[in-house]
């Protein structure tokens, strides 16, 4: 599944640094707060992660 590539994905980028680039919250439109509970695996499936 396409959308669980992309959750993997920004995981493992995630992971990687400490903090999100502007560039990389420009693009996402994602708060911090989503990233943090999308690498703890508390997002639901029908939770809408993009704003």
């Amino acid at each position: 599944d396409v959308e669980e590539k992309v959750k993997k994905a920004l995981a493992h980028v995630l992971s990687e640094e400490s903090e999100l680039s502007p560039l990389l919250q420009k693009i996402t439109g994602l708060h911090q707060a989503v990233f943090s509970q999308l690498l703890l695996g508390r997002t639901s499936t029908d939770s809408r992660i993009w704003i």
